[in-house]
């Protein structure tokens, strides 16, 4: 509802925002040695934030793969998170989904594309906030798509 948001976004806005996080610290407290987006949906209830993508070729084995948890100490938080794709103009379909809350955990994320194989996709990365929003800052450490 908050319309398109620049990417990095402002870390003050309400309206939602994702930005590039180095090596985080996970939800169980350890550092997650690398990239991460750290997404925060637009802060209303049930508010969310879609992260769209380039069209992607995707080959037979091809997986995408994520740490998902909520930030470190973000108590409250309590998300849905949806890896969703199109091809051309056709209906977004959803691959996989998780709702995650913090509970000192994390989640490893390894899905097969393969069912996508000669499509050319535009993957969408969506962050709902289960009712309130405020605590929702979600992380997804090192989200990647694996060619074997």
């Amino acid at each position: 509802g908050a319309g398109n948001l620049p990417c990095p976004g402002d870390t003050n806005s309400k309206d939602g925002y994702v930005i590039r996080v180095d090596n985080p610290q996970l939800e169980n407290g350890q550092t997650y040695n690398g990239p991460a987006l750290l997404t925060v949906p637009e802060n209303t209830d049930n508010g969310y934030i879609q992260g769209y993508y380039p069209p992607f070729d995707v080959k037979k084995g091809d997986r995408f793969r994520a740490r998902i948890n909520c930030e470190y100490l973000a108590n409250g938080c309590n998300a849905l998170i949806r890896l969703d794709y199109q091809i051309g103009d056709g209906p977004i379909r959803t691959i996989w989904q998780f709702a995650e809350i913090y509970d000192g955990q994390y989640y490893s994320v390894d899905t097969d594309l393969s069912s996508l194989d000669g499509k050319s996709v535009k993957f969408i990365i969506t962050v709902l906030a289960n009712g309130q929003a405020k605590f929702d800052k979600v992380v997804l450490a090192g989200p990647r798509i694996e060619r074997p």
